[in-house]
C-alpha cells in the first residue's frame, strides 16, 4: 500500500493523472485515508485535463460512437439523444454525414455502459458531452397560456372575437365591464380620456408608460386599447409622444443644469408620466423631487412661478411616496417648506401653514412617515426643525374675546349674522271667519 502511495503521488505530481489514478486506485481499496484523498484529488486533475482537451485543443468531428457513449455517461433518456447529437452536429462536434437515424442502435439503454474499471475513459466521455452541451443555446422561455381554455370560449362565445390575453380574463367577463369591451371592439368610445384609463385599468391592464404617453395626444383611444390588451405595437403620435416621456426620463437621470426649464417643459415631469413611475413602483420620483428642490432654489424670489412649477412634481411625488412604504423623502420635504415659504409670501398663511402642517402631503406628515418607515425616531430632525420654526411664524392670530352681556340678560351687537330692526313686531292676525 505504502508503495502504491508513493508511487501514485509521484505519477501525480509528474502530470500523469491516468497512473496516479491506477495505483492510487488501488491503495485507496485498502482503507488508506491518505491514498484515497490523493485519489480524488488525481481524478479531479483528469476531469480537468480531459475536459480542456475536448473544449480547447479537440474541436471534433467526433464519431457518432463516441458521441453515443458521450451521451451515456450523464442521461438514460432514449429521448434526448437526437436533439444532443443535432446539437453536436449543428456545432461541428459530429460529422453533418453521420446518420443520425442509427444511432439508436449503437447502445442499450437497459444497461450500464461502462464500469468503474473505466474511469480515465469515463472522464474523456463526460468532458466531450460538456463540450456538446456548452453549444447548445438557452432554451427559448415558455409563457404559460394567460387565458384557460373554457375562459377563451366563453369570451368568444360572447363577444365573437378572439380575447384580449393581455387583461385579466375574469374582469373582461364581468358583466360591469361588459359595455366597455364592446365599446373597445367597436372603436366607440364615451366619457373623458380619464374615464376611458381607468376603464381599461379595470380590466387589469399592469402599469405602463403608455398611459402617460396617451394623455400628450389628442385621440389614440383604439391605439391604446389594442397595445395594452391585445399587445400590438405602438405607432403614430402615441408612439413619439412615448418616446418623449423615456427619452427625457433617461437624461434626468444624468443632467440637473435647468430643472426650472425641466420641470416645465419635459414629458417626464408632467403629473401623468409621474403617476404613472409610481404605480410601476420606480424610483424617478426621487429624481423629481431633487429637480423640484432645485428649481424652488432657482425660484425663490418668484413665488408666483415657484408654486406653479413645482405644484405638478409635488402633488405626484407626495402620492408616490405615500403609495408604499419608502425612505428618501427629504428632498421632498424640503420642497413643501420652500412652498410654504411662497404661499406665505403671497399671502397665502392658509395655505402655508397646511404645507408645513401634519395635514396628509405636509412637511411633518411625510417627516412621520418616514421615520415610520426607516424605523427611526430621529430620521429627518432638522427638516422638523425647521419645518415648525416656519410653523411657529405662521400662527393663527389669537381671537377677539368674547364681550359681557349687557344689563337685563341682553346680547352685545355683533358684526356677524342677520341683524334685525327693533321696528320689526309681530302683527296677530285674525283667526279666519
Amino acid at each position: 500500500v505504502k508503495a502504491r502511495y508513493r508511487r501514485g503521488k509521484a505519477a501525480l505530481e509528474l502530470g500523469d493523472a491516468a497512473a496516479a489514478l491506477e495505483d492510487l486506485g488501488q491503495a485507496a481499496k485498502s482503507g488508506d485515508k491518505a491514498s484515497s484523498e490523493l485519489f480524488r484529488k488525481a481524478l479531479e486533475t483528469q476531469r480537468r485535463a480531459a475536459f480542456n482537451q475536448a473544449v480547447e485543443e479537440e474541436t471534433g468531428p467526433y464519431d457518432l460512437e463516441v458521441l453515443v457513449d458521450a451521451y451515456r455517461v450523464g442521461s438514460d433518456d432514449p429521448e434526448g439523444l437526437r436533439p444532443f447529437l443535432e446539437t453536436a452536429q449543428s456545432a461541428g462536434l459530429l460529422s453533418s454525414d453521420a446518420d443520425l437515424e442509427e444511432a439508436a442502435d449503437l447502445t442499450d439503454f437497459s444497461t450500464q455502459i461502462y464500469d468503474a474499471s473505466a474511469v480515465p475513459f469515463l472522464t474523456r466521455l463526460r468532458a466531450i458531452r460538456k463540450a456538446v452541451e456548452a453549444q447548445k443555446k438557452p432554451p427559448s422561455p415558455k409563457f404559460a397560456e394567460p387565458w384557460p381554455e373554457h375562459e377563451r370560449n366563453a369570451f368568444t362565445e360572447k363577444f365573437g372575437v378572439k380575447p384580449f390575453i393581455k387583461a385579466d380574463a375574469a374582469a373582461c367577463l364581468d358583466a360591469e365591464n361588459e359595455s366597455f369591451v364592446r365599446a373597445v371592439l367597436s372603436n366607440n368610445f364615451e366619457g373623458d380620456d380619464v374615464a376611458f384609463v381607468n376603464s381599461l385599468r379595470r380590466l387589469g391592464v399592469p402599469a405602463s408608460l403608455v398611459f402617460a404617453a396617451f394623455f400628450k395626444i389628442s385621440d389614440g383611444r383604439n391605439d391604446l386599447a389594442m397595445h395594452v390588451l391585445r399587445g400590438e405595437d405602438v405607432s403614430g403620435e402615441l408612439k413619439d409622444a412615448l418616446e418623449a416621456i423615456e427619452r427625457d426620463a433617461a437624461r434626468a437621470y444624468t443632467n440637473t443644469q435647468d430643472c426650472v426649464e425641466a420641470l416645465e417643459t419635459w414629458a417626464c415631469f408632467t403629473s401623468a408620466a409621474l403617476d404613472e413611475y409610481g404605480r410601476l413602483a420606480s424610483d424617478f420620483d426621487e429624481i423629481a423631487a431633487q429637480y423640484a428642490l432645485q428649481a424652488a432654489d432657482d425660484l425663490k424670489s418668484d413665488p408666483r412661478r415657484l408654486l406653479k412649477a413645482t405644484q405638478a412634481t409635488f402633488d405626484a411625488c407626495r402620492r408616490s411616496f405615500g403609495g408604499r412604504p419608502r425612505t428618501g423623502r427629504g428632498p421632498l420635504v424640503r420642497v413643501a417648506i420652500k412652498r410654504a415659504a411662497a404661499l406665505a409670501a403671497l399671502g397665502r398663511e392658509a395655505a402655508a401653514r397646511d404645507a408645513l402642517g401634519e395635514a396628509w402631503g405636509g412637511a411633518l406628515h411625510l417627516v412621520f412617515r418616514e421615520r415610520g418607515d426607516a424605523g427611526d425616531r430621529t430620521a429627518l430632525a432638522a427638516e422638523e426643525k425647521e419645518a415648525r420654526a416656519a410653523l411657529e411664524e405662521l400662527k393663527e392670530p389669537e381671537p377677539e374675546p368674547a364681550r359681557a352681556p349687557l344689563s337685563g340678560g341682553m346680547s352685545p351687537p355683533t358684526t356677524t349674522g342677520p341683524v334685525y330692526s327693533s321696528r320689526c313686531v309681530l302683527r296677530r292676525q285674525n283667526p279666519p271667519e
